[in-house]
């Protein structure tokens, strides 16, 4: 009889930097630790920092902290699952670069969010957020877009790759509109729209523009089309 034998993803060594680097300033962020009141002061984004106070480094900084031990193991678990094999066939240089703009990704849409409803409702105020989540929703799009149309298991629940998207912005929604958990649904479809595009290319503007171009030839095309009629022998434009 064979057996079923589950294959975990590798836990390379960019990862461990990862883990290790988050778990250290968790140790040192924690109630009472030499950087909790400089991580709440200084490090944190929200509207606030940044429009008020001018923190622009928070965009980025803002990844390196979380709330407690629970949402840093989250984060660093699905982070492993979904960034194994990603972590593996890229260079070390990729794998960073990756991760430190789906955190400014997920930054920017946080900003974004709370402009909208200081815009809005000429509110203030925002409590400001952190974790590591922008960039893992980013890895986890890359995860996706590698497997788009190969089928993949989630917690033994057979999907393809494009379907994992959806199903992960249903439960961040059901967490935060029925759950009411403190999740920043903003920061994570940030950084999952920003690893999208980088893994799509479709941030690039010579993309937009072919695209465009294609657009624009195929209506041109279709306008000058030569069509029979069918009720006669003339041709029409």
């Amino acid at each position: 009889m064979a057996r079923l034998q589950a294959k975990w993803p590798p836990f390379t060594t960019e990862l461990k930097i990862t883990v290790g680097v988050l778990f250290a300033l968790w140790i040192l962020s924690i109630p009472g630790g030499p950087l909790h009141e400089i991580m709440r002061e200084y490090l944190l984004v929200s509207f606030d920092a940044v429009a008020f106070d001018l923190q622009f480094w928070t965009v980025i900084t803002y990844a390196l902290f979380h709330a407690d031990f629970m949402h840093l193991l989250f984060n660093m678990v699905v982070l492993w699952l979904f960034g194994g094999e990603i972590a593996r066939s890229w260079s070390s240089a990729k794998w960073w670069r990756f991760n430190l703009l789906c955190a400014l990704g997920g930054g920017l849409a946080v900003l974004l969010s709370q402009w909208v409803m200081f815009a809005a409702a000429g509110a203030f105020g925002f409590p400001p957020t952190l974790g590591y989540s922008g960039a893992v929703m980013g890895v986890l799009a890359a995860f996706a877009w590698n497997n788009w149309n190969r089928t993949i298991y989630l917690f033994f629940v057979p999907m393809k790759g494009k379907v994992l998207i959806p199903v992960v912005i249903v439960f961040d929604a059901f967490r935060v509109f029925v759950a009411h958990e403190p999740v920043s649904i903003a920061g994570h479809l940030g950084g999952l729209a920003t690893g999208l595009l980088l893994m799509s290319n479709w941030w690039r503007p010579r993309r937009w523009k072919l695209a465009y171009s294609r657009w624009r030839h195929k209506k041109h095309r279709e306008k000058f089309e030569v069509v029979k009629d069918p009720e006669s022998d003339i041709y029409i434009n």
